[in-house]
């Protein structure tokens, strides 16, 4: 009987098989190896894990999933993402109604190389909390309506 090592490349693992990759991969760093896990649980969204003792837990963080969108071809004049993210997420909102819908960007960046210049027109990759959020259709997030959106 041969048993794979390699970890399937889902998101959603079952309670099982992530209990098992997660202490795995505890043990496997040096920073972590020993640490007392108490128990892993899942949620909707994130698995988690109970330690044994608050000194077990320090240095561990917190890594919430994010839902991911490509929007192609999106205007870049005048779209300022370096200088006022929090501004071009919130104009996405209202522009599309997402507030009303209870939906949450998490962040917004620019697909593209990082020694590339920005163009006229790039890919936009807008996160979003949940992945229910990723399955409005794409006329729906972008573009505005009007020209002159920021």
């Amino acid at each position: 009987m041969t048993v794979s090592t390699e970890i399937p490349s889902s998101r959603y693992l079952p309670t099982a098989t992530a209990n098992t990759h997660i202490r795995t991969a505890l043990l496997s760093a040096p920073t972590t190896q020993d640490v007392q896990v108490a128990g892993i649980g899942t949620t909707k969204t994130r698995y988690v894990i109970r330690f044994k003792n608050p000194e077990s837990a320090e240095g561990t963080k917190l890594a919430k999933p994010r839902f991911g969108i490509a929007v192609h071809r999106t205007p870049t004049e005048g779209f300022d993402l370096d200088g006022d993210k929090a501004r071009a997420i919130e104009k996405i909102m209202e522009e599309n109604e997402l507030t009303e819908r209870s939906y949450r960007i998490e962040d917004l960046v620019w697909l593209k190389k990082k020694d590339k210049v920005l163009g006229n027109f790039a890919s936009l990759g807008i996160w979003f909390d949940l992945a229910e959020e990723t399955v409005l259709p794409l006329s729906a997030i972008w573009p505005p309506s009007g020209e002159d959106f920021f």
